[in-house]
């Protein structure tokens, strides 16, 4: 059989909840490749074998714990819980190491992958396994090297040893070779968008009519909500000087961690804005499209990101960004031309920029063709996947893996 016609057994290292991930496992899949994916939780991914490195198992959507951990007390034992399994979990990756080792040795894959050299790559560099690809996810490039000499060390070590990385962003490209990611060896490649949930057509009446929204500007954020990343509080100040020029203008926070939301809503009521504000969290993936349709803007005021994927998401929708002028960022947006940049602390050019969109119907409606069109051309999923499909076949010409 022609390698680049035969189905291929992946084994892929990563967060069985994550988006991310289950977008990458379930597309190899969908292809007709044979995916296990090994991740510190047994959280079920349609047709992938997901096996479990710690027995940890997260609650099903849907389901009364899960319900749960909605609640606002939820959310404080939902932050406690993701302390401990994301970041004390590095106590248990001797184990999970031990434990990958054997379930590979046992599958016998064509390729190894992974996502996010602070998870899937510590654990998959010490496999010893080759082909080894990693994808990365902004942070672990982005932040943690800078910051932690202990994560800089070893993100080195991975990069120069992994046979291929990939980026969602062009920036965290350049950086993984700074850090001695050999330049042959990296590349970027966005993992897209999905087009068939993301799109213009999509109708938002349901969600105006549930919310109360007919006949109300929209701005739209769907960052997790905390301040360390997403400046939260800097949003929600320009969103109240949105509302001085606009009473009619609402907030819809979509959320999909909320370990400040106290603080938050504290301040939105010191703020004014209280009764402006909708807040909502996790909901299923499949039901973002009507979130964005529902707005005119999308605001993000972030101190960092990677090929924000909610933004592009956003903008195959026809929304019409207002977000954090960085490097990456500007590898979609041009200002005034398909949106709006700002430093993050801008607060009053925030503000400025979202009333001039929401009260210049030609200009949104202008922009959000453009961004549609963008995403149409630059970030669709399957292209994207299909890209990344073809590195992985390449990674198996003359790297072989432990058989």
């Amino acid at each position: 059989m022609d390698k680049k016609n035969k189905k291929l057994k992946i084994c892929f290292i990563g967060w069985s909840d994550s988006i991310h991930v289950q977008r990458w496992v379930k597309w190899f899949a969908g292809q007709g490749h044979e995916v296990h994916l090994l991740s510190n939780s047994d959280c079920p991914v349609p047709g992938v074998t997901v096996h479990s490195l710690s027995g940890k198992r997260l609650p099903v959507k849907g389901s009364a714990e899960a319900t749960a951990a909605k609640t606002k007390d939820g959310y404080i034992r939902e932050f406690i819980a993701k302390i401990k399994f994301y970041y004390l979990s590095y106590l248990k990756y001797p184990l999970y190491i031990y434990r990958a080792r054997k379930i590979i040795r046992e599958l016998r894959p064509d390729i190894l992958q992974a996502f996010y050299i602070g998870f899937g790559g510590y654990i998959g560099i010490f496999t010893g396994f080759h082909p080894f690809m990693i994808c990365t996810g902004g942070a672990d490039i982005m932040f943690f090297p800078r910051k932690f000499l202990s994560h800089r060390l070893i993100t080195r070590y991975i990069l120069k040893r992994a046979d291929f990385i990939v980026h969602p962003s062009e920036e965290s490209n350049q950086l993984a070779i700074e850090l001695g990611a050999p330049s042959e060896k990296t590349a970027y490649q966005h993992f897209g968008v999905d087009l068939s949930l993301f799109n213009p057509e999509i109708d938002p009446q349901p969600l105006l009519d549930r919310f109360g929204l007919n006949g109300h500007p929209i701005v739209l954020s769907t960052r997790g909500l905390f301040d360390k990343y997403y400046n939260i509080s800097g949003l929600l100040k320009a969103f109240a000087l949105v509302v001085a020029e606009v009473p009619a203008a609402r907030l819809i926070l979509k959320y999909y961690s909320a370990p400040e939301i106290n603080k938050f809503e504290n301040l939105s009521k010191s703020l004014g804005i209280y009764d402006k504000i909708i807040w909502i969290g996790k909901s299923e993936y499949e039901s973002m499209g009507r979130y964005y349709r529902c707005a005119d803007v999308y605001a993000s005021l972030s101190f960092t990101d990677s090929g924000s994927l909610s933004m592009l998401e956003a903008m195959a929708c026809g929304a019409t960004p207002v977000v954090s002028d960085l490097p990456n960022i500007r590898e979609w947006i041009k200002p005034g031309w398909n949106g709006y940049l700002l430093r993050p602390d801008d607060v009053g050019g925030a503000a400025k920029a979202i009333i001039e969109v929401i009260r210049d119907r030609e200009v949104r409606s202008l922009f959000g063709r453009r961004n549609a069109e963008i995403i149409r051309e630059r970030a669709d999923q399957n292209i994207c996947y299909r890209e990344l499909e073809r590195i992985t076949y390449r990674l198996l010409g003359p790297v072989s893996g432990e058989r």
